[in-house]
């Protein structure tokens, strides 16, 4: 109950690393808000690596921090790909490239939605919009389509599909039970996991990943206090970046909990029935997840 009662309070744990993705403690799932100082000139960063869908308490509780900081003179950055202008789509981007941005409309916009739903959360693009003192630090989607390349977005695209359809009708229903136990495996070691989708999608992940990592590195000026609002998935790319341009981790850090996870029985349970449901061989895929999660501790 107390945990519970503390799902919107700020945590704090004295681990410098920059790199963990997540922590899940009975349940609850949290994501990391990190300080940096300046080698040179004593200047603050603080980095908050953010879950895109949680409760509207958690993103309450962010923008609350958030606000806290920039009335102190901190500047404010933040992701998200925007839309290129409707006349530059019309006239130069190719049928392929129409076809790729609706993918990334997908993965970006629709999936996410969908994953909120499930949770019983919300989606940032609903409960977090930008204030207008904000700064967009991005790409916007065609230039993310063009730098990864309209083929290779449409070839994950099609790679995800495909594994899908294994399920069939059941597709959602081991989505449901997946994600739950992802995020666990994320919560407990995520390096395995990144390196997969690294493999899974190389192009694509160069971009998504690291190119953005480092144009919003490299928009920081290091003359002032910095607030970074980035996804958690960018947390060693945007990590490295600051350490190698003089911002030194400092040793304390937060967390603000996102929200409870179902109970891992739960999933469990989703993942025997879409078993029945699907036959055996494939269910070898969703045996792959819930081993992955199996050392957490049931919640």
């Amino acid at each position: 109950m107390k945990l519970q009662a503390a799902s919107v309070a700020l945590r704090r744990d004295r681990e410098p690393r920059s790199g963990s993705l997540m922590r899940l403690r009975a349940r609850m799932l949290a994501t990391p808000v990190l300080r940096y100082r300046h080698a040179s000139t004593g200047r603050t960063l603080t980095l908050i690596l953010n879950s895109h869908v949680g409760t509207a308490g958690y993103f309450r509780t962010m923008r609350q921090r958030i606000t806290e900081l920039e009335e102190r003179g901190a500047a404010v950055q933040v992701e998200g790909i925007t839309k290129a202008p409707a006349a530059q789509w019309a006239a130069v981007a190719s049928d392929d490239e129409r076809a790729a941005q609706q993918v990334l409309a997908r993965f970006y916009r629709d999936e996410r939605a969908t994953l909120a739903g499930d949770l019983g959360w919300v989606s940032q693009k609903d409960a977090f919009p930008v204030a207008g003192s904000w700064v967009n630090v991005d790409l916007n989607d065609l230039e993310v389509i063009r730098a990864a390349g309209a083929g290779a977005i449409l070839a994950m695209a099609a790679a995800v599909d495909e594994r899908m359809a294994r399920f069939g009708k059941h597709g959602d229903q081991f989505s449901r039970a997946v994600t739950p136990l992802f995020l666990r495996a994320l919560a407990r070691d995520h390096a395995p996991l990144s390196r997969a989708v690294a493999q899974f999608a190389p192009d694509v992940d160069a971009v998504l990943l690291q190119q953005r990592s480092a144009l919003a590195v490299a928009a920081v000026d290091p003359a002032r206090d910095t607030v970074m609002v980035w996804g958690a998935g960018h947390a060693d790319s945007i990590g490295a970046g600051l350490t190698a341009a003089g911002w030194v981790l400092q040793d304390r850090r937060r967390w603000l909990n996102v929200g409870l996870l179902p109970p891992y029985w739960r999933s469990l349970a989703d993942l025997t029935a879409v078993a029945y449901g699907v036959g055996v061989d494939t269910f070898k895929t969703a045996r792959a997840a819930a081993l992955a999660a199996e050392n957490h501790p049931a919640g």
